[in-house]
């Protein structure tokens, strides 16, 4: 039993000096639920460079390093970096997340892992309520992986609480794609909407950019990451 724990606690020693020498490198970037290595390929587009690819799947972390990709297994909710590379990247990853506090705990952890700017990219939920009361909705909206659906006002409200903090200096959020809503196809309705008024396009994703320590870097970061339409943009040139 002693060997076992002991092998155990080697094992993880080794991990964490694995993951700790990766950080040491000028890193240009860290995507955070990297899957196959489609969003790292995103993620290098916009800050080219060495980068690292981190999923909680080992046989995604495989799939990376078969392609060629930097990528190790983690987790951004326990992840403890800080200004470990130039951006941070999280693209349909924090709908995954189960509930309010993960939310927040992985935003935070994301974006002091950064030391110019972070992005976060997923599908677009503002739309859920308006389409609702109007008698329709997006099924892409309602997939079985989304536990949270976070929209602007909690990026806002992360920004306003976590401002200070987290040495914010600028965020951007964007509206992306077009997607076509579909009538809720309920088996009886006495009374309602036909949903026809509802069934114009609306935003396919949600793309939010967050700023840190300097707000000429922000707005570099802007240059390279905005993307379709410009929803709220807000700098704290203090």
């Amino acid at each position: 039993m002693r060997s076992e724990a002991k092998m155990t606690v080697v094992r993880k020693s080794m991990k964490e000096i694995n993951v700790a020498a990766t950080l040491e490198r000028q890193l240009q970037f860290i995507d955070f639920g990297c899957g196959s290595g489609g969003s790292f390929s995103f993620a290098a587009s916009l800050q080219p460079g060495e980068g690292l690819g981190i999923d909680t799947s080992s046989q995604m972390v495989e799939t990376c390093k078969a392609k060629g990709i930097s990528a190790q297994v983690g987790n951004l909710l326990e992840f403890e970096g800080r200004n470990v590379a130039v951006a941070t990247f999280a693209l349909d990853l924090l709908p995954e997340l189960q509930g309010r506090l993960a939310f927040e705990k992985a935003l935070t952890n994301l974006v002091r892992a950064a030391r110019n700017y972070s992005v976060i990219q997923h599908s677009y939920f503002d739309a859920d309520a308006e389409l609702a009361v109007r008698g329709a909705a997006l099924a892409s909206n309602d997939h079985k992986r989304i536990q949270y659906k976070p929209n602007i006002s909690d990026y806002l409200n992360f920004a306003r609480r976590n401002g200070k903090a987290l040495s914010l200096v600028g965020l951007g959020i964007f509206g992306l794609g077009s997607a076509a809503a579909e009538p809720i196809n309920l088996e009886s309705s006495a009374v309602g909407n036909d949903g026809s008024e509802a069934l114009a396009n609306t935003f396919r994703s949600l793309r939010v950019i967050f700023g840190r320590r300097d707000v000429g870097r922000f707005r570099s970061a802007l240059q390279k990451a905005a993307a379709g339409k410009s929803l709220y943009i807000w700098e704290n040139a203090a």
